[in-house]
């Protein structure tokens, strides 16, 4: 008899989604469609502002300045500015 109770109670909770879904579909059929129903309009994008880069200045090697080269590596790059 627990198998058979459990068994209604599981039919029972697995129809529950398929009725909210037909009363959705029967509540949004309700009325005459028109085009303008059936055709969205495409939403409008906002373009995406990218900053434009400022130009690098161009400082001259110094004491602070170090400029990397190709193949460098940290510690290089640490040794060279006391970092």
């Amino acid at each position: 008899m627990r198998r058979f109770v459990w068994f209604v109670v599981f039919i029972c909770v697995a129809c529950l989604p398929a009725v909210g879904l037909w009363t959705d579909a029967a509540r949004a059929q309700t009325g005459t469609l028109t085009p303008a129903d059936i055709s969205t309009p495409t939403p409008t994008v906002q373009p995406i502002l990218v900053p434009t880069p400022l130009p690098t200045p161009d400082v001259p090697p110094g004491v602070r300045a170090y400029r990397v080269r190709a193949g460098d590596t940290l510690l290089a790059v640490a040794l060279e500015t006391g970092v």
